[in-house]
C-alpha cells in the first residue's frame, strides 16, 4: 500500500491528484472535488494542536482544522513516517514585493494576527512556556558564537549591546499563547478578505510581539538583497506595528522593544541556520543592518 492509498484508506476518499508543496505538504484534491492539506507530522502533540483549532474555529476565527480518521485519530502511520490530514483553507498569501506598495496589506496582515491573539490570550492548553531570554541567550547566541560562519566583531557586539533589553523584555512583556510561526505565508485571502490562518504546529506561549515581528522579518527576508526595497520594507514595518497596535492595544514597554525583538529573531534564526553558510550570511546582514536601524521603532 503506497502512502495515497493509506489515505483513501484512513479517511475514506478517493484521491484523483496529489501536488507536492513542500518536502513535507501536499495538497490532495479527491475526486468529489474537496481538496485537503497532508503533512508529515514534527512530533508535536497533534491532540493538543487539533483542540486548539477547534476552539479557534469555534471562536469565529478561520483556522485550518485538523482532520479525525474514521477510527477517530489525529494521524496516521506509513512506512514508518507519522502524517495528518487538514482540510484546504481557500485563499492566497500576500507576494512580498506587494506589501510593501500595497496600502491595505499591512492593516490585513496586522488586523489577522490581532483577531488570533484577542482569542487565543485566554486559551490554556498546557502549550510550553517560553523564555525570551532563555531562548536568545541560553541557545541561540551560543550556536551563533561557535559557527566558524560568525566572523568579525560586529555580530558580538550586538549581541553584547542587547543583552540588557532582552532581559528586560523577558522579565516585563505581556505573555500569552501566540502562534509562532506568523510568516506572511501563513496568512492567507480570498478577493481582499482574512480567509484563513494556517501552521500552527509551534505555538507556545512567549511575548505576542513576537509574532508580529516575525512576520515583518519573513517579508524581509524575501526583499533583503534589493536595497531600495530594504527601505520601502522599513515603512511597511512601522504600518504593520501601528495597525497591530490600533488593533490590540499595545503596552508602553511593547512599543519600546520593537527593534529589540526583530534583533532577537534573527538572532534564532542565525543560530538554526549556523551550518549553512547562505542562510546564516544572509541573517546576519539582516541582522546587522537591522541594529544600526533600531532607533526606527523607537519613534512609533
Amino acid at each position: 500500500m503506497n502512502r495515497i492509498s493509506a489515505v483513501e484508506s484512513k479517511y475514506k476518499f478517493k484521491i484523483s491528484k496529489e501536488e507536492k508543496l513542500t518536502g513535507r505538504v501536499s495538497l490532495l484534491n479527491s475526486e468529489d472535488g474537496m481538496r485537503y492539506i497532508l503533512k508529515k507530522t514534527n512530533g508535536h502533540d497533534l491532540e493538543r494542536e487539533g483542540e486548539l483549532l477547534r476552539i479557534l474555529k469555534d471562536k469565529g476565527l478561520p483556522a485550518q482544522q485538523l482532520l479525525f480518521a474514521l477510527d477517530g485519530s489525529r494521524s496516521f502511520t506509513h512506512s514508518g513516517k507519522e502524517y495528518s490530514l487538514y482540510n484546504y483553507c481557500k485563499g492566497e498569501n500576500f507576494k512580498a514585493d506587494e506589501v510593501l506598495i500595497s496600502e491595505k496589506a499591512p492593516q490585513l496582515l496586522a488586523s489577522s494576527i490581532a483577531a488570533f491573539h484577542a482569542e487565543m490570550k485566554e486559551i490554556e492548553l498546557g502549550y510550553p512556556e517560553k523564555e525570551l531570554y532563555k531562548t536568545v541567550y541560553g541557545f541561540a547566541v551560543p550556536e551563533v558564537v561557535k559557527s566558524p560562519l560568525a566572523r568579525g566583531d560586529s555580530i558580538r557586539e550586538i549581541i553584547a549591546a542587547v543583552e540588557p533589553a532582552v532581559r528586560s523584555m523577558s522579565d516585563t512583556l505581556p505573555r500569552q499563547l501566540i502562534h509562532r510561526d506568523a510568516h506572511f505565508y501563513n496568512i492567507l485571502f480570498d478577493e481582499g478578505r482574512f480567509s484563513g490562518m494556517i501552521d500552527f504546529e509551534i505555538a507556545e506561549v512567549n511575548h505576542r510581539i513576537f509574532d508580529i515581528c516575525y512576520c515583518a522579518t519573513s517579508v524581509l527576508c524575501e526583499i533583503f538583497g534589493d536595497e531600495e526595497k530594504r527601505e520601502q520594507w522599513v515603512l511597511f514595518s512601522k504600518m504593520l506595528f501601528k495597525y497591530y497596535d490600533e488593533t490590540i492595544g499595545l503596552t508602553a514597554l511593547e512599543k519600546k522593544y520593537f527593534g529589540e525583538m526583530l534583533l532577537c529573531i534573527q538572532l534564532i534564526f542565525m543560530a538554526y541556520f549556523s551550518r549553512d553558510k547562505e542562510l546564516f550570511s544572509l541573517n546576519a546582514e539582516m541582522l546587522v543592518w537591522i541594529y544600526e536601524r533600531r532607533c526606527e521603532w523607537q519613534q512609533l
